[in-house]
């Protein structure tokens, strides 16, 4: 739920904050894995566009600059789900999924 990870992310941020390290990196981890799979679907998309035309890859591919880091990345996720408080009680990869499209979709 996001209404348990995103307070670890908020901690990932602080580079201050030793709370929970293990679970500062399953954020981290989380973040990171959708942001790679959404790299892949939008090289896959490239190389057999007929194949990559669901709606999955459609929402799912990710055109993340090559220098945009982790904790950028994660700043995107913070901040798109602190500002739809309502939505906290949502499994935090699906909105971590929104975050990432709404900052980096595919064109």
């Amino acid at each position: 739920m996001a209404n348990f990870m995103l307070p670890h992310c908020q901690n990932y941020l602080d580079s201050k904050s030793n709370d929970d390290l293990y679970q500062q990196g399953v954020c981290s981890g989380i973040v990171r894995t959708i942001s790679l799979v959404g790299t892949l679907i939008k090289l896959d998309k490239s190389e057999f566009p007929s194949v990559s035309n669901g709606r999955f890859q459609q929402f799912a591919c990710l055109d993340i600059p090559d220098k945009v880091s982790i904790r950028q990345t994660i700043r995107v996720v913070v901040a798109y789900s602190e500002a739809r408080p309502a939505r906290m009680h949502e499994d935090f990869t699906g909105l971590t999924i929104e975050a990432l499209h709404a900052a980096w979709r595919c064109k």
